[in-house]
C-alpha cells in the first residue's frame, strides 16, 4: 500500500498489485488539483512500467455534480495517451428524485460504473471517444447493468482489423542480415494474421513493440534502445524460432609433406608405432613357440598375460598359427591408421579461451554482445581488449576477408551468408559455445498486442506453421556447415576442393574404429572355429590311436 502526499484534507491511496485501486477522498471543492495529483501518480506508474496489460485499475471518486463529472471524463484522453485500458471509474452522482406521494423532490445518490473500449472491431484502434456506462446502483433498485461487457477481459481482442502497431529498433526494417530478413518475414506474417499493420515508430506516437532480434540466453526485462536513449521495462514474447550461437574460425590447414618421410611424424608417434609393431612381433613369436604339454602351458602366468594381450590385439590364440601373420599385419594397419589420421592437420580450436589466447581479431554481432554482457562470459569478454569488431553490417565480411579472425554469430545467419563462398572452395570451421539463441520480441507491458501476439505464436507452433514459414524462406539459401572432413561427407563434397582445410574431429577415425570392430568380430569367429577344429582333430587323432591299439 502506497500512501501519497497529502494536500489539504485529501489523500490518495494506491495499492500496487495485479489490481491498482485508487481511492480519491473529498475534493474539498478543488477537483482540478485532485485530478492533477491523480494524473501525476498514474504517470509515475505508467512510465515506471508497473502497469501491464494484466493490470486492472479501479478509481473511486466521492459524490460529485454533473459539472464535476464532466471534468472527470476529461481523463479519457489521458488514458488514451498512457494506454490505460483495463480501467473502471466508480462515480457516486447526486441526482434528484420526485416523491409521487408528497410531490416533493429529494436528492438521491446513484453509484455509476464507467469504462472505455480502446479496440472495437478495428475502428477505434486505441483512440478514446467516450466512456461507456457499465451499470448503476442505488438503494431502492439495487444494481442495474446496462450491458454484459466485461470491463477487463474484453479489452484486448485477438484480431485488430487494420490497427497500426508501432515498432521501434531498426533491425527488422533493414536488409543487411539474412537472419534479420527471416525475423522480419515471421514478424510480418504473425501480424498479418492478427490483421495489424507494423508501422515504424515516430516520436508522435507511443511504442507498442521493441524488436530486438536474437536474444540468446538474455532474459532481462530492462533493455536500452538506441533510438530512445533511455532504459525501457519490457515483457518478452514466446520465442518464435531458435538457432545456435557458434564461433567460426579458419580451419587448420594441412601440414606440408616435404623433406624426409620420418620428419613428417613426431618422435612420440614413431615411438608408439614401434612399440605396437614390437608387441605384435613378440606375440607372433610366442604363438609359434612349440609347447609339449598344454596343461603346463596354461599354468604359466606369463602365458596367461600373453593370451590376454593376444585377444585384445585381435591376434587370437595359438591353436592355428597359419593365419597369425595376416592378423598381425591387420592390427598394425589399424594402429597405423589411427596414428596417421591425426598428424596431417594443425590443432583444432575447441573453446573461447583458445580463441582469446591466439592473436585473433574477434567479430561480434550486436545481439551476441548482449549475451556476453549478460551471461557468464563477461569476464572472458574483457580479455578481448581492443581486438573485437562490432559492426552488425560488416562483421561477417570482416571475418571472411581476414585470416587471423574469429566470428561469433547465430548459426542460421552464417549458414545463409557463407553459402556463396562454398562453391569457391572456401571453408570455415566452428564449434558451439552457447546452447541456443531465441528469437523473441519485446513489448511494452501495457501493449494491447502482446496477448494476441503470444496467442498466435502458440497456434503457429502447435500447427507447425512456423517451421513451414522458416523452411520456405531458407530452403533455397540454406547449405549445411557440416565439417566436410567427416568420412560420410567426403564423397558428397568431393567435387569441392576442401582438402586444403582439414578440421580435426574424432569422426576422422570413425572408419578405422569400424574396421577394428569388424576385425575383432571376424577374429573371434575364426578363434571359435580354430578351437572347434583343433578339438575335432584331437578327438579324431585320439580315436584313431585307440582304434589302432585295439586292432593290435
Amino acid at each position: 500500500m502506497i500512501t501519497l502526499q497529502k494536500f489539504d484534507k485529501n489523500e490518495i491511496i494506491i495499492e500496487v498489485s495485479e489490481q491498482i485501486i485508487v481511492i480519491v477522498h473529498d475534493f474539498n471543492e478543488d477537483i482540478e488539483k485532485a485530478l492533477e495529483m491523480l494524473l501525476f501518480r498514474l504517470a509515475f506508474l505508467v512510465f515506471g512500467r508497473f502497469i501491464t496489460y494484466k493490470t486492472n485499475i479501479i478509481i473511486t471518486f466521492p459524490e460529485m455534480s454533473e459539472k464535476q463529472m464532466r471534468k472527470v471524463f476529461t481523463l479519457g484522453k489521458v488514458f488514451e495517451k498512457y494506454r490505460i485500458y483495463n480501467i473502471v471509474l466508480i462515480i457516486p452522482r447526486i441526482t434528484e428524485e420526485c416523491n409521487t406521494a408528497s410531490l416533493k423532490v429529494f436528492p438521491k445518490i446513484v453509484v455509476e460504473m464507467y469504462t472505455w473500449i480502446p479496440l472495437w472491431n478495428g475502428w477505434k484502434c486505441g483512440n478514446f471517444e467516450e466512456f461507456i456506462l457499465l451499470g448503476q446502483m442505488d438503494r431502492t433498485k439495487g444494481l442495474t447493468t446496462e450491458n454484459k461487457l466485461n470491463p477487463f477481459s474484453d479489452k484486448f481482442p485477438l484480431v485488430f482489423h487494420g490497427c497500426n502497431v508501432y515498432c521501434a529498433n531498426f533491425y527488422v526494417f533493414t536488409q543487411y542480415a539474412p537472419a534479420t530478413i527471416l525475423e522480419k518475414h515471421i514478424f510480418e506474417e504473425i501480424f498479418t494474421q492478427l490483421k495489424a499493420i507494423p508501422v515504424r515508430w515516430s516520436e508522435s506516437r507511443d511504442i507498442d513493440v521493441l524488436i530486438m532480434g536474437t536474444a540468446s540466453h538474455f532474459h532481462s526485462k530492462i533493455i536500452n534502445i538506441a533510438e530512445l536513449g533511455t532504459p525501457f521495462r519490457t515483457v518478452l514474447t514466446f520465442p518464435y524460432f531458435f538457432s545456435d550461437i557458434k564461433w567460426y574460425y579458419t580451419c587448420p590447414k594441412m601440414k606440408l609433406m616435404h623433406g624426409n618421410f620420418y620428419e613428417v611424424f613426431q618422435s612420440t608417434l614413431w615411438l608408439a608405432l614401434f612399440m605396437i609393431s614390437t608387441l605384435s612381433v613378440v606375440i607372433t613369436v610366442l604363438i609359434k613357440k612349440k609347447v609339449t604339454t598344454e596343461f603346463r602351458f596354461f599354468k604359466n602366468t606369463s602365458y596367461i598375460v600373453f593370451y590376454t594381450w593376444a585377444i585384445l590385439t585381435s591376434v587370437s590364440v595359438p591353436h592355428m598359427p597359419k593365419t597369425n601373420i595376416n592378423r598381425m599385419l591387420f592390427i598394425q594397419w589399424v594402429f597405423f591408421s589411427l596414428i596417421i589420421s591425426t598428424v596431417f592437420q594443425k590443432k583444432e580450436i575447441k573453446s573461447i579461451e583458445e580463441i582469446l589466447d591466439k592473436d585473433f581479431t574477434v567479430a561480434l554481432d550486436a545481439e551476441v554482445l548482449v549475451a556476453w554482457y549478460s551471461g557468464s562470459y563477461e569476464s572472458r569478454f574483457y580479455k578481448l581488449g581492443n581486438r573485437f569488431v562490432l559492426k552488425p553490417s560488416s562483421t561477417v565480411t570482416f571475418f571472411l576477408n581476414s585470416e587471423n579472425s574469429a566470428l561469433c554469430t547465430i548459426d542460421i545467419k552464417a549458414k545463409v551468408i557463407l553459402r556463396t563462398y562454398y562453391s569457391k572452395g572456401f571453408k570455415k570451421c566452428n564449434f558451439v559455445q552457447f546452447s541456443s539463441a531465441m528469437f523473441i520480441t519485446h513489448f511494452i507491458p501495457n501493449s494491447p498486442f502482446y496477448k494476441a501476439f503470444n496467442h498466435k505464436v502458440f497456434q503457429y507452433f502447435e500447427s507447425g506453421l512456423l517451421d513451414n514459414v522458416i523452411d520456405k524462406l531458407t530452403t533455397s539459401k540454406y547449405i549445411s556447415l557440416e565439417n566436410v572432413t567427416h568420412y560420410k561427407n567426403k564423397l558428397k563434397h568431393k567435387k569441392f576442393k576442401y582438402e586444403h582445410y582439414f578440421g580435426l574431429s574424432i569422426k576422422h577415425v570413425k572408419i578405422c574404429f569400424l574396421i577394428l570392430v569388424a576385425g575383432c568380430v571376424v577374429s573371434f569367429i575364426v578363434f571359435i572355429a580354430e578351437i572347434v577344429i583343433y578339438k575335432i582333430n584331437i578327438f579324431v587323432s585320439t580315436k584313431r590311436r585307440k582304434t589302432v591299439t585295439v586292432c593290435d
